[in-house]
């Protein structure tokens, strides 16, 4: 039997059922995608010894993560610095560095500015394109040949489900059938969930490599509290290249707080009650309380 001659009421059950098959078959489709192999090989692609934390940071979490953590380093090395909220880079600070992303940080911070600006910064951007495609050659991200089939997937499950409705809603309008409004309803919001839903950002080796390098890594976590921001070691950009920056401790926790507001509350970490300039151990606020003396970001009122 023909779909679109049945009745409205049925014709809403078979695209309901639709958009639930499209819903079903889109993850592993999409992982099917990503998973196509080159041919190419290899075992554990990092030398834990000289691990790159702008490489892992990257992995985990693109050139946001990477971002954050470039900040917590040059923070960590006395070349940027941070108050009120603001960060600004030190005078020359720009040429003692090497990698073309740590330069575009500091560019960035030349004037004071929030930490959320180098989000948006294009120079940024591009001197993270190694860092793409070196985890794209390792097979731990999609290359763009790979971006490019998940970007016509999701093209493709889009337009079936706004297809589909328009088809019927077209041939009702043919028959002189006007209420159609729950079809629109549900297709849009097929649609939006559709849209909505996460990209895959690692494949499954990659997945296994971040895996194991936070295993080889778990005693850094355990002693995070021991390592101290304005210590220039690279410990720091390790534990939030691995870890995030919600992992951090005490002053470094702080600044983070102060500088990533919305990622902190994001990945749960509410700011603290503690005051001055650095902080121990945080603990969350409570209620609607506001952090004392220089505050540490993410509180209520």
């Amino acid at each position: 039997m023909n779909p679109f001659d049945l009745p409205g009421p049925q014709f809403l059950v078979f695209y309901l059922a639709l958009a639930v098959g499209v819903h079903l078959l889109y993850k592993p489709l999409a992982r099917a995608l990503i998973e196509r192999s080159s041919g190419r090989s290899g075992g554990f692609p990092f030398d834990l010894r000289g691990a790159d934390p702008y490489l892992i940071a990257y992995l985990r979490g693109q050139s946001n993560e990477t971002a954050r953590v470039a900040i917590i380093s040059l923070l960590d090395r006395g070349l940027l610095k941070s108050e009120g909220g603001l960060l600004t880079a030190l005078p020359g600070a720009a040429d003692q560095v090497h990698r073309p992303l740590e330069r575009a940080v500091l560019r960035v911070f030349e004037s004071p500015a929030g930490g959320a600006l180098i989000y948006r910064d294009v120079t940024f951007e591009k001197a993270c394109e190694g860092l793409k495609s070196e985890l794209a050659r390792l097979e731990l991200i999609p290359d763009d040949d790979r971006r490019f089939s998940l970007f016509l997937l999701r093209a493709g499950s889009l337009a079936t489900l706004v297809g589909v409705a328009a088809a019927k809603i077209l041939i009702a309008f043919e028959r002189g059938h006007y209420n159609v409004e729950y079809l629109i309803v549900l297709t849009i919001v097929a649609s939006i969930a559709l849209l909505k839903r996460k990209a895959l950002l690692r494949t499954r080796k990659g997945d296994a490599a971040l895996a194991e390098v936070r295993s080889n890594f778990a005693p850094l976590k355990q002693r995070a509290a021991e390592i101290e921001l304005g210590g220039g070691s690279r410990d720091l950009a390790m534990l939030s290249a691995i870890f995030g920056v919600t992992a951090l401790q005490g002053a470094a926790l702080a600044q983070a707080q102060v500088l990533f507001p919305a990622t902190m509350k994001v990945q749960g970490v509410a700011g603290s009650s503690c005051g001055g300039s650095s902080c121990g151990n945080l603990s969350s606020c409570s209620g609607g309380s506001s952090c004392g003396g220089g505050g540490c970001g993410g509180c209520g009122g």
